[in-house]
Order: structure tokens, then sequence, then C-alpha cells
């Protein structure tokens, strides 16, 4: 993959924090991780992962123009090398073929520290990286992205329809039932209000809601400590979630 590949790829996967990534774009952004930085995707399982990651990418690629050079050679799990003459510790994560060259031709008993050492044969064997191959690649990857968001654009737009047409219908029998000799009134509006949610009081709890997460605001909290702060907590009725949260700090940093 090339350089111009990863910029194609990225260019749809730069988007904001509240618009979330499909699994096709988590995968691509799995794969691009690897491909720009030479190191596995891993840390916490929140929603917020995978647009930091894009974020670390697109600067790797800014500040060095390509992207990290991967060795091809692997040490074992948990082995760690130093050069004779050297404060550099390296790992799997910065392991280049010279460093790993020059090891092993000072060690060369230290071949079993590796998982991998390549040979001139299996080398001159390997397929060149780039080409019309990769841009195909590359190509395919669009494609799979784009009708993945297809297929979710389309499911939510069948759950909004769904929305709306039982407020259409809840709306007609609300006027249905301001006509008059509807005897009925008071009870169908004790069924509306079992079908709020418990605690639920319209304006109040977005205030309520509004005034924590100011005050975590103003009390210099980042953005990921408010979530982990206030998840799963109810305010006026309504469980705050690590979505609604970040919508809300949004909203209010928008305002000031």
């Amino acid at each position: 993959m090339t350089v111009d590949e990863v910029k194609i790829l990225l260019s749809d996967l730069n988007r904001g924090y509240n618009t979330p990534y499909s699994s096709a774009e988590q995968a691509t952004i799995e794969r691009l991780y690897y491909e720009v930085l030479g190191k596995r995707l891993s840390g916490c399982r929140c929603p917020d992962r995978w647009h930091d990651a894009v974020l670390e990418i697109n600067s790797y690629i800014k500040k060095h123009g390509k992207m990290k050079e991967k060795s091809n050679y692997k040490l074992r799990a948990g082995v760690i090398l130093q050069i004779a003459g050297s404060s550099e510790i390296y790992t799997n994560d910065n392991l280049t073929d010279e460093v790993a060259a020059a090891f092993l031709k000072e060690h060369p008993n230290a071949a079993g520290r590796f998982e991998v050492i390549p040979t001139a044969k299996k080398d001159a064997e390997a397929p060149k990286a780039g080409g019309e191959s990769s841009e195909l690649e590359a190509a395919h990857n669009r494609i799979a992205i784009l009708e993945s968001e297809k297929a979710e654009l389309e499911s939510r737009c069948a759950a909004l329809q769904a929305r709306i047409d039982a407020a259409a219908a809840t709306e007609t029998a609300a006027t249905n039932d301001e006509k008059p000799g509807s005897g009925d009134t008071g009870a169908e509006s004790a069924d509306e209000a079992d079908e709020q949610p418990a605690g639920y009081n319209g304006n109040t709890a977005d205030d309520a809601i509004r005034q924590a997460i100011a005050a975590e605001l103003v009390a210099g909290k980042s953005k990921t400590a408010i979530k982990q702060e206030l998840a799963g907590k109810e305010i006026g009725g309504v469980k705050l979630t690590h979505r609604l949260i970040s919508d809300y700090i949004e909203k209010i940093t928008a305002e000031e």
C-alpha cells in the first residue's frame, strides 16, 4: 500500500467524533494503522478508539510523508534487543532490518530470540508492493466501505420513517381526543403518561444533564474523564450513555 492510497482511504474516514464508523470502516482503520504505524491497534473498546486511531494515522503521514518502515524480522513475544555501545532498546514496534541484521552478526547464536528471520531466497520471491494491484485493492476497499455505509443509512432511514409514522399516528389520536364529545380524554392521557420513561420531565431533564456536564467541564475534566464519571448514571429519568454525553459536550462547547 502506498502513501497516496492511504490518503485516499483516509479521505473517507476523516469525520467528527459524533459520527460512528461501520464495521467495514473499523476493519479498514485497523489495517491502515498497521500499514502506516507498523503496529496493531490496541487499547480501550470505547467508541472514540477508532477516531483517535484515524487522528494518529493522519498525524504520522503529515509529519513524515511516508509510512513507518517495517522490519522483515520478528522477535518472539516479550523479547527485546540492545546493540552493544547503544542505549536504544528495540522491540517489534521499532525494530528495523538493519538493527536485526547487525545484532545477529554480532550474536550469531541468538537466532532463537527471533520468531521470523527472512532469507535472501524468500526476499527475492516476495511480490513487490504498489502498482496496479495495490490501486485495485484500494478501490475495492472503498467500494466495500461505501456499500456498508449505504446499508447503514438505509437502516437508519427505515427506523426514522417508523418513528415519523408513530408520531403522526399519536398526533392524529390526540387531535381526535380533543374533539367535543370525547369522554375518554382522561383515560387516554393517563395511558400516554404511562408510556413516558420513568422520571421523565421534559426540559427539566435536559437542564439537569447540561448542568451536570457543564460542572465537569468547568472543573477542567477531559471528555474521556467526563464520560467515565457520568456514563450509566440517571439524571432526570434519563440514563446517560457515552454517545449522549459526547453530544451534550459538543453542544455546550459550541454554545460557549
